[in-house]
C-alpha cells in the first residue's frame, strides 16, 4: 500500500493529500493535518525500513535473503583474517610455512565446495544462496579449527 494511502485510509482523503505534498514542511492550523502529516512522516519512514532485508535465520541456520548470507559470510571471512593473523603471529618459521600450506589447502578445498554447490544449485539466485551458506559454514568451521590451534 502507498504511503499516501495507507494515511488517507486512516485520516482521510483532503489531509492525507495535503501531508504528502508537503511530508510536513508545511503545516496546516488544523490538527488534524498535523496530525497526519506526522503520520505521513513516520509511514514514509517505515517503508524504507521495510524494504532492507530482516537477516534472521531459518530453522536449519540458514539466511532466505541473499544479501544476508552474503553479508554474513563476509563477517566470517572477516573473523577468519584476524584469527589467521593472530594466529601467525604465535608461529615460529616452520610453524607460519605449516600454516601457510595449511591455508593455501583450505582456500583450494573451499573454492572446489563453492562450485560443487553451484553445479548442484545451479548459478541462479538459489545456488548462490545455498553457496553463501555452505561457505559460510566451512568458513566458521575453519575459524575453530585455528582458534584451537592458538596460544591462549
Amino acid at each position: 500500500m502507498q504511503v499516501r494511502d495507507k494515511a488517507a485510509s486512516l485520516c482521510g482523503r483532503d489531509a492525507a493529500l495535503r501531508s504528502t505534498r508537503t511530508l510536513g514542511a508545511r503545516v496546516t492550523s488544523n490538527a488534524t493535518a498535523r496530525a497526519c502529516a506526522a503520520l505521513v512522516g513516520l509511514l514514509a519512514a517505515s517503508v524504507g525500513l521495510a524494504d532492507e532485508p530482516r537477516c534472521v535465520r531459518n530453522e536449519l541456520g540458514a539466511f532466505e535473503d541473499i544479501v544476508c548470507a552474503v553479508s554474513a559470510l563476509r563477517q566470517a571471512e572477516r573473523e577468519l583474517e584476524v584469527i589467521y593473523v593472530e594466529l601467525m603471529t604465535q608461529l615460529d618459521e616452520k610453524g607460519k610455512r605449516a600454516l601457510e600450506a595449511d591455508q593455501k589447502s583450505w582456500v583450494t578445498f573451499r573454492d572446489h565446495l563453492r562450485e560443487g554447490v553451484i553445479e548442484t544449485e545451479g548459478d541462479g539466485s538459489a545456488g548462490k544462496l545455498a553457496a553463501a551458506f555452505e561457505l559460510e559454514q566451512e568458513t566458521r568451521r575453519r575459524i575453530r579449527e585455528l582458534h584451537a590451534r592458538m596460544v591462549h
